[in-house]
């Protein structure tokens, strides 16, 4: 399935509340850029560790909201990472207004890394990501190798508004969350790239894929598991 515009509900055993997503009126806010945390942003050097210190920063914060900037004009290259929670922020925004860049060599994973993921957000609440950026996985390099972008154990997910391009492998991956929005996105891969799922859902409850473009030459969307329930959305 080359080419397709996905919008539809994957209604489970809970009811989907958008209000859980819903912020209070004038919530006080803090923004960590990941530039003032030494990121460089040419597309070469390692900007890894900055992105790490910029989350530590705002998981720690616990009255306010916390918003991550990625800044729009510079390409961010990060080796395999994992963003963990809980934290104590309320909600915490991910501004993707840049690019990230995968690196282009197998050698940036260390022994002990999962090889099958290169971007990972864990066990996080309210966790929301969008911007206008891109995440390019150089898929090319190294397809069937690895997901590019997972999330897991992340309840009330809203991911929009970003472009995702040449993975590895499955470009989103979803595992164990509930209660998740995926709208506005675009998803591309060449038609003969190997194993390039757009979005693999894995005992997850309550997602909404909603104006979604994937062409990915593979599947654009796959359910691991029973599906309850599929409907179009109206």
């Amino acid at each position: 399935m080359q080419g397709l515009v996905v919008t539809f509900f994957i209604l489970s055993f809970a009811s989907f509340c958008s209000c859980n997503r819903l912020l209070k009126e004038n919530p006080k806010t803090s923004t960590f850029s990941v530039v003032d945390y030494g990121a460089v942003g040419d597309g070469v050097k390692d900007d890894s560790k900055a992105f790490m210190e910029a989350w530590g920063a705002a998981c720690a914060k616990s009255d306010s909201i916390g918003t991550i900037e990625v800044p729009q004009g510079k390409t961010f290259m990060l080796k395999p990472i994992k963003f963990t929670g809980p934290c104590k922020f309320s909600s915490i925004n991910f501004k993707l207004e840049g690019n990230i860049v995968a690196p282009t060599s197998t050698n940036a994973w260390s022994e002990g890394d999962d090889k099958g993921k290169w971007i990972e957000f864990s066990a996080i609440n309210g966790l929301l990501i969008n911007g206008g950026g891109q995440i390019n996985g150089h898929g090319s390099v190294w397809w069937k190798s690895c997901n590019a972008l997972s999330f897991q154990n992340c309840n009330n997910l809203h991911l929009s508004d970003t472009q995702h391009i040449d993975s590895p492998k499955g470009h989103i991956s979803i595992t164990k969350s509930n209660n998740v929005i995926v709208s506005n996105l675009i998803i591309t891969a060449p038609e003969n790239s190997k194993n390039t799922d757009g979005i693999d859902i894995s005992g997850s409850n309550g997602i909404v894929i909603d104006k979604c473009t994937i062409a990915t030459g593979k599947w654009c969307t796959k359910y691991f598991g029973q599906l309850p329930h599929l409907m179009p959305y109206k």
